[in-house]
């Protein structure tokens, strides 16, 4: 069951044991004047990008995961937020994820293992010699788009919380219980449970 909300006002909807909370939010330069919780471990993150829009984009995530859990009813500072040697983040109790892209940043939420990613639909990079090289030969010639594909291992990936993101290696197909994949706009959404989706209530809300 997929729940479409807007993301406003100081609702607060705390947590289902089978639910995954997704936030996404087109993040703009007003958004990076917020001052939230943000651990140590983060800010060495920060100060080590060389890249200003990309430090802009990690800011603007961190901001909308603070967000994100004022709306579910817990303080990100009380969820104890931890880097893990993969580069994804954990925190006590429960399980979220983040990721940036085409202007836009999203978070993920859940009391058991999530990873989401988004993807540029348009993006000149996702070519047919880039499909070539993330597909297996059953993935290659199947109907999902470059995006798609691309988005979906790209969440695996952070589900698992694994170091060494090679695409090829991740077996879509066998996941697609647990795969939940959305077109916005010209966005392509992935969200990967280690639950089936078919007992999960999936909320999103867009700002």
């Amino acid at each position: 069951m997929i729940a479409t909300k807007p993301f406003v006002g100081k609702m607060v909807c705390r947590m289902k044991k089978r639910r995954i909370a997704v936030y996404l939010r087109k993040w703009d330069e007003g958004m990076l004047t917020k001052q939230v919780y943000v651990p140590e471990e983060r800010k060495r993150q920060l100060l080590s990008m060389r890249n200003p829009y990309r430090k802009k984009e990690m800011e603007a995530v961190w901001i909308l995961l603070s967000d994100a859990f004022e709306l579910e009813g817990r303080p990100l500072e009380d969820v104890h937020p931890r880097l893990l040697p993969s580069g994804q983040w954990a925190g006590e109790g429960v399980s979220f994820s983040l990721t940036h892209e085409g202007g836009y940043v999203g978070v993920a939420i859940a009391s058991f293992p999530v990873g989401i990613d988004l993807v540029l639909s348009s993006d000149q990079r996702l070519s047919k010699r880039l499909r070539e090289s993330i597909s297996t030969a059953e993935e290659r010639n199947s109907k999902w788009s470059t995006a798609s594909l691309f988005a979906a291992k790209e969440a695996l990936f952070k589900r698992e919380g694994g170091t060494g993101f090679i695409p090829s290696s991740i077996q879509v197909f066998r996941e697609k219980d647990r795969l939940f994949t959305k077109e916005i706009d010209d966005l392509t959404l992935a969200i990967a449970s280690s639950e089936p989706f078919e007992d999960i209530e999936v909320e999103l809300r867009i700002a």
